[in-house]
């Protein structure tokens, strides 16, 4: 499909919800003793409605001389289609009490104030206290969409979410054991600090060995993701580390190791 910016879409992004309006969110629910519940959108971005004039090649086996097809919903490869999606829930929602958060556009809160509303794609999350709000809020969604109950939360964005009597836990193991692998780091041993305290960086010198730059951003970025969910205490370390992306040396990777 091809699209001219500006004739027939002006804007391509997917809202999402930030990472920091999650934690926000667990942790009430955790205090509160909230236990989530977990939807999915089926073919969300079908829902969205194009207000451009898009046209597209009829499907092979479809095809007539001279003839195309006008879109009057979103498809899959539609630049403008998560866009689309993202309007058409809040629209949806609105009647229903439903208003954007003033801190997160993906976070919607219901007026009476007992329930929040968390959009990552096609992925919706309920925050709130179990009962009649929740369940008519998620009957609500299946009305006018295909919508599969996950049931309660215990994965989002690649973090493993356990409830238990004293709060919620949240781990990103699998994502570990994978960089690990990633990297040939999977036999390592591990250390008490993330950093050597005596070991000063500095940019790389002439007399210092080159690594690959490629393979070293990549180490970065694995862990850089780590911090964003759920390991802050190694926010310094990797903000260290990140200076050297440009132009590392064997130094600096064997401190990212």
């Amino acid at each position: 499909m091809s699209q001219i910016l500006g004739q027939d879409y002006d804007e391509i992004f997917a809202p999402v919800v930030h990472y920091n309006s999650l934690r926000l969110l667990l942790a009430s629910s955790a205090c509160k003793g909230w236990r989530p519940r977990q939807q999915d959108v089926k073919t969300a971005f079908l829902y969205g409605i194009s207000k451009e004039e898009v046209y597209m090649d009829l499907p092979e086996g479809s095809q007539l001389d001279g003839m195309v097809a006008k879109l009057k919903r979103c498809i899959y490869g539609l630049k403008q289609s998560p866009r689309e999606w993202y309007y058409r829930l809040v629209a949806y929602l609105e009647p229903f009490g439903f208003a954007i958060s003033a801190w997160d556009s993906c976070v919607l809160v219901h007026e009476s104030g007992d329930l929040f509303l968390a959009k990552y794609v096609d992925d919706i999350t309920l925050f709130g206290a179990t009962g009649e709000l929740k369940e008519q809020t998620i009957n609500v969604l299946k009305t006018e969409f295909k919508v599969n109950d996950m049931g309660e939360l215990n994965w989002l964005l690649g973090i493993q979410i356990t409830f238990t009597d004293d709060g919620i836990t949240l781990s990103q193991t699998t994502f570990i054991d994978k960089i690990l692998n990633r990297f040939s780091m999977q036999d390592c041993k591990p250390v008490s600090t993330p950093i050597d305290s005596n070991h000063q960086l500095k940019a790389i010198e002439d007399e210092d060995e080159r690594t690959d730059a490629t393979a070293y951003q990549q180490i970065i970025g694995s862990l850089m993701y780590l911090v964003t969910g759920t390991r802050p205490d190694l926010a310094y370390t990797i903000t260290h580390l990140s200076q050297f992306n440009s132009s590392p040396s064997t130094k600096h990777l064997t401190a990212a190791k």
